[in-house]
């Protein structure tokens, strides 16, 4: 793939789970821009694939949206209830992910098909 090609993929694919994230969560671009400290028109041309963001600016995003970077930056191959179970994680302390943990297990051990 040409350099240019990989760029506007790379692009087109950090757009998308943007909004696809920022969907999820209720947020406005508005909302979204004002929290990340980006411009409003910045970010429709980014979700548009058009423009690509800093390094700080995705970190910013990335934080605003709690999501990690790397789910920013590469094609979503997961599910959606996979991806949004992700999501959720992101937001929880370590107690209560000791404890979700634990309640996974539980239900892994005594409720799921064993592949």
């Amino acid at each position: 793939m040409h350099m240019t090609e990989a760029k506007a993929q790379l692009q087109r694919i950090i757009g998308n789970n943007i909004k696809l994230s920022r969907n999820t969560q209720g947020y406005t671009q508005e909302g979204l821009a004002e929290r990340a400290e980006i411009s409003v028109e910045h970010l429709k041309q980014v979700e548009h694939g058009k423009k690509m963001l800093s390094v700080e600016s995705l970190v910013n995003v990335a934080n605003a949206l709690q999501v990690s970077v790397d789910s920013l930056v590469y094609e979503q191959t997961i599910n959606s209830a996979k991806n949004d179970i992700a999501q959720m994680l992101v937001s929880i302390d370590n107690e209560d992910s000791q404890r979700l943990l634990g309640l996974i297990r539980y239900v892994n051990d005594n409720f799921l098909k064993k592949m």
